[in-house]
């Protein structure tokens, strides 16, 4: 289970599920890829506008594991009823 803060440059927060509890969790993990290098994880922010899909983490230098990436593929959906001006996280 994964909770995730989101911040604009200028520091103004988009999101903040830190305080979720495990049901109300927006990130879920799955598994790890073949090659054990990264683990997906689902994302699903906002579902009826296509805030959701898959969230890949992962070291991008092996040797140093102070610092993580973060990859998110949206699902490619048709939205329906997503209120005017919604923009995906």
């Amino acid at each position: 289970l994964g909770r995730i803060q989101i911040k604009k440059t200028d520091g103004t927060l988009i999101l903040n599920s830190l305080n979720a509890s495990d049901s109300n969790a927006s990130i879920k993990g799955l598994e790890f890829d073949k090659s054990l290098i990264k683990y997906q994880m689902y994302y699903s922010g906002n579902a009826e506008c296509n805030d959701k899909g898959y969230v890949y983490l992962f070291f991008p230098d092996p040797n140093n594991l102070n610092q993580m990436k973060l990859t998110f593929m949206q699902e490619p959906d048709i939205i329906v009823s997503c209120p005017s001006g919604y923009k995906t996280l």
